[in-house]
Formats: C-alpha cells, structure tokens, sequence
C-alpha cells in the first residue's frame, strides 16, 4: 500500500496486513490514538512487512497511542529496509508508540530526522530495537526489553536520553 500524501488515523483503527505486505507514505503520517483506544497496525498472522515513512520536505509526523506488531524487514526490489517500521527525512513528534515482536534488522530506524520521542516501547526483538542515524531531538520516558542485538544504536546523532531504561 503505497499512499502519496498524508495520512490521519484515527482513534481505536486497527489495520490488519497480509504476509509480504508493506505500507509506505510518502508525506506525513498522523496517528490519533488514545489511552483507551490505541491504533494499531499488525498482521494478519505471522508477519508483515512494516511501515515506511518518507518526506522529501522533512514534514512533521505525529504520532499519539500508536502499537505497531509482528514487523519484518521490508525487502521488494529495490527496496531494501533494515527496519520493521522506518522513518527518513521526517520531523518525528511522538507521545506513546510501542513496537512489539520486530523480526528486522531494526524494530524502528529513524534517518536524517528531528526527533522529539516521549512514551517509547520496544519488546522482543530478534535484533536492534532502535536505530537513530543522523538525528538530533530528545527521547525521553520509555524503556525496551527483551532484545536480541543493540537495544539503542546511534550515529551521527545528537540525542539527549531521559529516563529511559533498558532490561534483557
């Protein structure tokens, strides 16, 4: 599915995708989740492919109470994605974004980005939990568990991390 433009989604929406699918946006994506009604994005069974956010005017996503699940690398010609979810160029605001059960390289690769990440959750990865290259913000109020490679990787980044914790 690939949408050129923006994207609002509300309140309480769950996507559910096929095996070998992926979404990619070319614009902006925001999510209106709330406490009780997050928006989730997950297979269908097994896995899928993960969400792709790119900008060429380094729009601002927001994003509030988004689950993303069951992510794999996004691999489709010349399309070569390390991360279950990945946002490039992309002014990246988010208050509650947990990301369960990622079977990339990286469960979110953050490129090029300002970021300003509140309310982060990463578990069960079978690799990296998150990759910020070439960033500059704050995360801030998260933890990861349960991963298998870097739980934080950075590079070429300037990232100020507040209460953030790190298990297994």
């Amino acid at each position: 599915l690939v949408l050129e433009g923006n994207l609002n989604v509300r309140s309480g929406t769950e996507l559910k995708f096929a095996k070998n699918t992926y979404h990619i946006i070319k614009g902006s994506l925001n999510v209106y989740g709330s406490d009780e009604f997050p928006v989730v994005l997950d297979a269908i069974e097994d896995n899928w492919m993960g969400l792709y956010v790119i900008s060429e005017n380094k729009l601002t996503s927001r994003i509030r109470n988004l689950t993303i699940k069951n992510t794999i690398a996004t691999s489709k010609g010349i399309l070569n994605l390390t991360g279950g979810v990945t946002f490039y160029n992309v002014d990246l605001d988010v208050d509650g974004l947990r990301i369960h059960h990622a079977k990339g390289e990286d469960a979110i690769n953050i490129i090029n980005s300002n970021v300003n990440i509140h309310n982060l959750v990463l578990q069960n990865t079978i690799s990296d939990a998150l990759d910020c290259d070439f960033c500059s913000g704050t995360i801030s109020k998260g933890y990861v568990s349960d991963i298998k490679g870097d739980a934080i990787d950075f590079s070429g980044s300037n990232v100020l991390i507040d209460n953030f914790r790190v298990y297994n």
